[in-house]
């Protein structure tokens, strides 16, 4: 079976993050607080968009209108910036819009094994945001003095207890995650309700 909306709107749920859902254009939009990357409008940031394809055998996560380059002097650099990002990470792809100067992120999965997981939905959105943030200042680089320069990067750390999530958990989500003794304990704590897990 393909995936369904109700299905990836129950994912999301289950993580702790707001969302809206469209039927018609079969997504769940998001919004998350960035850290370093400014939107188009001077804020602090990021839309991200869960898109069913193909009959729900194909999901896509957007960031979109991340950048626009309409009006760049450095267009050649900051696409040659956005192809080396890409090459990089392996997992993000960089898309450029030459009818609209528009600048777009993605990261995307088959849907394998008829199925599509909590933590697989979580992993698309917080690589698409970390890459974001950690490129950032190599691509405002590009597009405002045509050098392309890496070591502008902001390095990724791993995560630790309360920092590195796109947004805040509700504080009832909180608590119980931390009576739970965290994620692996709530883990253990559901797959034993559910009579065994995997």
């Amino acid at each position: 079976m393909p995936i369904t909306l109700p299905e990836i709107a129950a994912h999301i749920d289950s993580i702790g993050w707001k969302h809206k859902l469209e039927t018609e254009h079969q997504r769940a939009i998001m919004g998350f607080g960035t850290k370093h990357y400014v939107d188009l409008e001077g804020d602090k940031h990021v839309w991200a968009f869960l898109e069913i394809e193909a009959d729900g055998a194909y999901v896509q996560l957007v960031l979109p209108k991340l950048y626009n380059l309409t009006d760049c002097k450095f267009k050649g650099a900051t696409l040659a910036a956005l192809a080396e990002i890409a090459f990089r990470t392996r997992s993000l792809q960089c898309e450029y819009d030459s009818s609209d100067g528009e600048v777009r992120y993605s990261v995307d999965t088959w849907v394998l094994d008829n199925t599509l997981t909590e933590a697989q939905v979580e992993w698309m959105v917080r690589i698409a945001i970390d890459l974001l943030e950690e490129y950032d200042p190599v691509v405002r680089c590009a597009m405002q003095t045509g050098r392309v320069d890496f070591s502008l990067a902001v390095p990724r750390k791993a995560p630790t207890e309360g920092e590195g999530s796109p947004a805040p958990l509700p504080p009832e989500v909180a608590e119980l995650l931390k009576r739970a003794g965290g994620i692996e304990g709530l883990r253990a704590l559901l797959d034993r309700q559910s009579g065994g897990g995997q």
